[in-house]
């Protein structure tokens, strides 16, 4: 069982180094992301600029005039749906300003202002910036160590004649493991189809 579990992480970490390389090659080209939008909060998470941006904001109401005032006239039972969309080539996407070896971090608070002036009416946002090597490296490492030691042990055995998989000794006698199924590996100096019909020819000739 502890096996089985181990193979399943691993197997889960490969897919996600896959998933964040091929995220890290489509950021070079186009940028695409999550939105969603809940109760007059907002959530993004794009992925562009060879980096994940994660964005969080809310406005924030000092009186109750205020949110109706925002609303002007709308009633607010849109907002407390849970509102999702998918983009591509999503654009306007706020970045930290400062970064370092691509990460970074920043808050802002400000003043909502329309065609009027709203008062009491204050979005504040969190952007945080980390680069996709972030989620490549932490499961692709411990991913391709298993993967070239699994590799490696199965090689290991099937040179001793063992079951590559469950370790049975097969030796010449068996061509399938009676313990776990597993077909043995047909071996490397194995005639082709080829060969054989040409040995056949020269024999009747």
């Amino acid at each position: 069982m502890k096996r089985i579990l181990l193979n399943a992480i691993c197997v889960t970490l490969l897919v996600i180094a896959g998933a964040g390389i091929l995220l890290w090659a489509r950021s070079l080209v186009t940028s695409e992301g999550l939105f969603v939008a809940h109760n007059f909060h907002r959530y993004a998470l794009v992925s562009g600029d060879a980096a994940v941006i994660y964005t969080s904001g809310s406005y924030q109401f000092e009186t109750s005039q205020a949110k109706t005032d925002f609303l002007d006239g709308a009633s607010d039972a849109l907002e407390r749906q849970w509102r999702m969309q998918f983009a591509t080539d999503v654009g306007g996407v706020a970045q930290p300003t400062d970064t370092v070896l691509g990460f970074g971090l920043e808050q802002y608070t400000w003043d909502i202002m329309r065609q009027r002036a709203l008062t009491g009416v204050r979005y504040h946002r969190t952007t945080a910036q980390v680069p996709h090597w972030v989620i490549v490296l932490p499961a692709g490492i411990p991913g391709g160590v298993w993967l070239f030691r699994r590799s490696k042990v199965r090689r290991d055995r099937i040179a001793k004649g063992l079951c590559r998989r469950c370790a049975f000794p097969l030796g010449d006698t068996y061509h399938s493991c009676p313990e776990c199924g597993e077909r043995a590996p047909l071996p490397m100096d194995l005639p082709t189809s080829a060969a054989v019909v040409r040995e056949r020819q020269e024999l009747s000739a």
